[in-house]
């Protein structure tokens, strides 16, 4: 008896066979991603389409001169959108019209403040929608059926299906110059994405693609299990290559300001670097030299005395500030001597407002290092029977009262004085030495007010270039120029005022005696007399009209001058 098991008849081996598929990995995937398979070959065939249409639009050869303008965007909801020139054939060259491109920082929407990028348009003539828009418009889905039969629908004479292929992924887009998706400016804004089961759009929050898991086998029948459906299904790209995606992104080069939160540390004022002289201090003659490393100040209600025979040595750029009372009591035979401490010349003697300071029988020398010797700013400053030699500054008198009488000064425009109301200015028996050799003035005066005193007397003016002593006077004052000598350089005297018709009877300018220079003895732009003065020659002063003969210095115009005199006055040093 023959117990072997009859051979399996056509159907079922069909029957197994379809088993077999429909078990395989395959079908399953088809099963369990059809909306993905179906919008796959949805963009494969439009794909197709496209390119077979492409043909047809035949190639526009230009005309000699003939330029292909772009077509402005229609669509009046776009705002600020700007066409971008085409470019110009010229004759005999085949140029295929390229479509309309526009920028990519157009504005999309009814809302100006947006700033999503338009995109591009790949093809002319396509009708595959930009991302984002919706896929409706390609026409209805056809509905979902299975690629191959079931086993009843299976004929036992017709060969058996073959499962598709997959289709191959989108070819990756580097270096084309079609849809890349601007990085919107605002960050609150996000990228428009395609509706669930198209090609994910390009961007960092892709799943990357898994391998498919293995089947397993049922313990109790060796049946091959299904595998479970994955929340996030994925695609086995054939040949176990990965897509890639090489999307080149525009970047925003924004500078980013920033701020200086930090709280400012509060400062403390340096120490002054000063010493302070307090009280009734006298320096003798047995303390000398006295050395001076920093600025010293004599304070209010104080009183610095320096004895005959003491020599004050003054560090570089030191100053001594005199705010109460400063007596040096020199003499010529034996003087408070001011000298530097080293090879830098110091500063200054200040005689601030309030205070007093009578430098009698001083020699001061190798001072001036800030253009300024004497700085007399308020109070009483007198000069007396003393040398100023060698030094940087002139003697500045700005405020109160500066008195010099019978001292000698040289240097580079060394006095300066302006005499606010109420104040006064004497210059007695002095020898006044510019040796300017630039043009600078001497002596220069200005007053503004008609309480001022000014008396200049018995003074040697001497100049190699500029003018001896020149007055500026803004008002009706008294002002007494008398004995001196003024020689040398360009001017002796010049009296200016910006007032034309001040009165000038109250100005004295007589016994002086006016000698060897360049333009003008006297020179005025207002009225003053300038009678009974001494201008170098008998035979009077120059005059081109008055007196033609005259050899001595000439005169200015519109003033006064006969009778002259006719020899040098007595009084004049």
């Amino acid at each position: 008896m023959n117990t072997s098991t009859p051979p399996p008849s056509g159907r079922e081996i069909l029957e197994q066979l379809m088993l077999k598929i429909r078990d395989s990995r395959a079908v399953h995937f088809a099963r369990t991603n059809q909306t993905l398979l179906l919008a796959l070959t949805c963009m494969v065939v439009v794909a197709i389409l496209s390119i077979v249409a492409l043909p047809g639009a035949p190639p526009t050869v230009a005309e000699p001169g003939t330029s292909f303008p772009t077509t402005p965007t229609s669509e009046d909801y776009l705002a600020d959108a700007t066409t971008a020139p085409a470019a110009t054939s010229t004759a005999g060259t085949t140029v295929a019209l390229a479509p309309t491109t526009t920028p990519t920082d157009a504005l999309i929407g009814p809302d100006p403040g947006r700033s999503t990028a338009i995109p591009t348009q790949e093809l002319p003539n396509s009708v595959y929608p930009p991302p984002g828009d919706d896929p409706s418009g390609v026409g209805e889905v056809p509905p979902t059926e299975f690629p191959f039969p079931f086993p009843e629908q299976i004929d036992p004479n017709q060969p058996l299906p073959t499962f598709p292929a997959f289709p191959d992924p989108p070819p990756s887009n580097t270096g084309q110059t079609g849809r890349v998706t601007a990085v919107p400016e605002n960050n609150n804004q996000t990228e428009p994405t395609q509706p669930t089961g198209g090609y994910p759009p390009p961007g960092n929050n892709q799943d990357q693609p898994t391998a498919f898991p293995e089947p397993t086998l049922d313990p109790g029948g060796g049946r091959a299990t299904d595998v479970p459906e994955s929340t996030n299904p994925t695609i086995e790209p054939p040949g176990g290559i990965e897509p890639t995606l090489d999307i080149p992104i525009p970047t925003l080069d924004i500078p980013i300001p920033t701020l200086d939160l930090s709280t400012p540390v509060p400062t403390i004022p340096p120490t002054p670097a000063a010493d302070t002289i307090s009280g009734d201090v006298r320096w003798t003659a047995a303390q000398s030299p006295v050395l001076l490393r920093r600025d010293t100040i004599v304070a209010a209600g104080s009183r610095l005395t320096i004895d005959p025979g003491v020599e004050v040595k003054l560090g570089s750029d030191v100053s001594l500030v005199v705010d109460g009372t400063l007596l040096a009591n020199g003499s010529a035979a034996n003087p408070v001597r001011w000298r530097k401490a080293d090879d830098t010349n110091w500063r200054s003697i200040v005689v601030n407002a309030g205070g007093r300071a009578t430098l009698s029988g001083v020699d001061v020398r190798g001072g001036g290092a800030g253009g300024v010797l004497i700085a007399a700013l308020g109070g009483n400053t007198v000069i007396e029977d003393s040398v100023f030699e060698q030094n940087r500054g002139q003697i500045l008198g700005s405020g109160g009262s500066l008195d010099i009488q019978r001292s000698s000064i040289a240097g580079i425009a060394p006095i300066v004085a302006n005499v606010p109301g109420g104040g006064k200015l004497r210059l007695i028996g002095n020898s006044i030495n510019n040796t300017s050799s630039d043009g600078a003035t001497g002596v220069a005066i200005s007053a503004a007010a008609t309480d001022v005193t000014i008396d200049i007397q018995k003074n040697l003016f001497r100049g190699t270039s500029g003018t001896n002593v020149r007055a500026q006077f803004e008002d009706a004052l008294s002002a007494n120029f008398q004995c001196n000598t003024f020689s040398s350089g360009a001017v002796g005297l010049s009296i200016k005022s910006r007032n034309p018709t001040l009165d000038g009877s109250r100005i004295v300018i007589s016994n002086n005696s006016f000698l060897n220079h360049k333009t003008y003895g006297l020179a005025a732009d207002i009225g003053l007399d300038a009678r009974n003065n001494w201008w170098g020659h008998p035979s009077g002063p120059y005059h081109p009209q008055q007196n033609g003969s005259g050899t001595g210095d000439a005169v200015g115009i519109n003033l006064p001058f006969i009778p002259w005199l006719q020899s040098r006055p007595a009084c004049t040093p």
